[in-house]
């Protein structure tokens, strides 16, 4: 599942980075990715380098909170990262 949910995280920092967002609320329901991304956690896995551009693109925008939300609360933000890990 991280490798589904991580470049989900990675796009839509990029994302609101383009746009030019100086505050962003970045919620996912894998908390290893939320962690990962919030430089909680250690990685050495299959999504490293995806993680490693989420800190540096989090780094650009001013301010990003990285929140954890359970699965049922967060439909919409599943879909995207499986059309991300489809794309």
């Amino acid at each position: 599942m991280v490798t589904t949910e991580a470049p989900a995280m990675r796009d839509g920092l990029k994302f609101a980075n383009s746009l030019g967002f100086p505050r962003v609320e970045a919620e996912s329901d894998s908390l290893t990715v939320i962690d990962s991304c919030g430089g909680q956690a250690r990685w050495w896995d299959e999504a490293a380098a995806i993680f490693a551009e989420c800190v540096d693109v989090s780094t650009l925008i001013r301010k990003v909170k990285f929140k954890h939300c359970p699965r049922n609360a967060n439909k919409a933000a599943h879909v995207l990262a499986k059309h991300s890990y489809c794309n």
